[in-house]
């Protein structure tokens, strides 16, 4: 009974708690990648077995069934092929994923980590054995196991962001995800200044400044042009665009079920404001520092800058942001640094997570008595 036979077996039981559709690249059987690769490099480099649940790619494996190729062009295909990881975007905190190699009536397991290591993990078992078969068999159980465990540390399905198709978002707001970069662009620039306040200045500043820190978004360009609209007025206006290329997904509060996460998100955005607030010649302020504009990849950073003003920011009357209160602003009605520690406090307390000590932070926090820099290096994250 060869590896191929057994994973069929498998596949048809359908094991509880994971819908397993395993998926099969009979072209490239027979063949290594290299040999069945065109010269124009377009030829196929998939992965001869795949399991995908959860719309997800979870468990891959390399299948030679002439035995002069052996296991070890098995593992060169899969190094080949898997060079390029998986990613946080969709894949979240998930720490590996299981592979194997197999030739004949060998397999061995490994490991396929983030950034595209493989590693070979146990023996070389034989499926002529009896104790190897049932070394394998427990092996595949022990693989739906981890995967019904570790999808859910995968972005949920309303979570996931699909690519080159644009999400429309208040105030004239598209973000595009090109595969590499997400685009957001603002198509009437000069409305959303006189709304919120800011500027371009301001804006690029902020995503500037935060190329150099770990815990906030990074940037490839921030440009404003003129686009003339349609029709027969012919009037001009000016949009925005920043090309982001650090990427990440959302986690709701009801995605974060650990405290340990939500202390990781806080300190994320103390650090990130922290870093804003030390610019020069003037502090930059986030102004919008909710559980909403935190991506994880998987490590939290605070995103959405295009609401960044330069400190402090005389608010007008009667103006405020979602999860603002009667705190946020100073008694001259002005947004300093210590509102957006203020609002980092505020986040903390909507945690479903909610210890005495997270709860006593969130007041620290609350009463603009710290810094964001003294606040990130609080006891409350040992």
């Amino acid at each position: 009974m060869t590896c191929l036979r057994i994973l069929e077996e498998v596949d048809a039981a359908n094991p509880d708690g994971i819908a397993v559709l395993l998926r099969w690249n009979s072209s490239e059987k027979d063949v290594s990648y290299t040999e069945s690769k065109s010269a124009s490099g377009k030829g196929a480099a998939r992965v001869d077995t795949v399991a995908n649940a959860f719309r997800l790619s979870l468990f891959f494996g390399e299948d030679k069934v002439l035995k002069h190729q052996g296991l070890e062009q098995s593992w060169k295909d899969l190094e080949t092929k898997l060079a390029s990881g998986y990613p946080a975007l969709f894949y979240g905190r998930i720490p590996y994923l299981p592979i194997y190699a197999a030739a004949g009536v060998h397999i061995q397991f490994g490991c396929l980590w983030p950034h595209g290591q493989v590693e070979r993990v146990g023996r070389i078992l034989n499926v002529t054995r009896l104790s190897d078969r049932i070394w394998l068999c427990q092996a595949l159980v022990n693989t739906v196991k981890y995967l019904t465990l570790s999808v859910t540390r995968a972005p949920g399905l309303t979570e996931r962001v699909t690519f080159f198709q644009p999400m429309e978002r208040p105030h004239a707001t598209r973000i595009t995800l090109n595969g590499d970069a997400a685009v957001k662009e603002i198509s009437n620039s000069d409305a959303f200044y006189s709304q919120f306040g800011n500027s371009f200045k301001a804006i690029k500043a902020a995503h500037l400044h935060a190329q150099s820190c770990g815990a906030l978004v990074h940037h490839s360009s921030v440009e404003e042009f003129g686009v003339r609209k349609r029709g027969p007025d012919r009037t001009s206006t000016k949009k925005l665009r920043v090309r982001m290329t650090r990427l990440g997904y959302p986690r709701t509060s009801a995605s974060i079920t650990s405290e340990e996460d939500m202390k990781t998100a806080i300190k994320a955005c103390l650090i990130a404001c922290a870093h804003l607030h030390a610019a020069k010649p003037l502090p930059i302020c986030h102004c919008d520092v909710r559980l909403a504009n935190v991506l994880w990849d998987p490590q939290p950073f605070l995103a959405d800058l295009e609401l960044a003003h330069f400190s402090p920011w005389q608010v007008p009357l009667d103006f405020s942001l979602q999860d603002w209160d009667d705190g946020t602003l100073d008694d001259t009605g002005q947004y300093t640094p210590e509102s957006d520690i203020y609002q980092i406090g505020v986040m903390l307390l909507k945690s479903l997570c909610l210890s005495a000590a997270s709860r006593a932070f969130a007041y620290k926090l609350k009463s603009k008595s710290v810094s964001a820099a003294e606040a990130a290096e609080d006891s409350y994250f040992l």
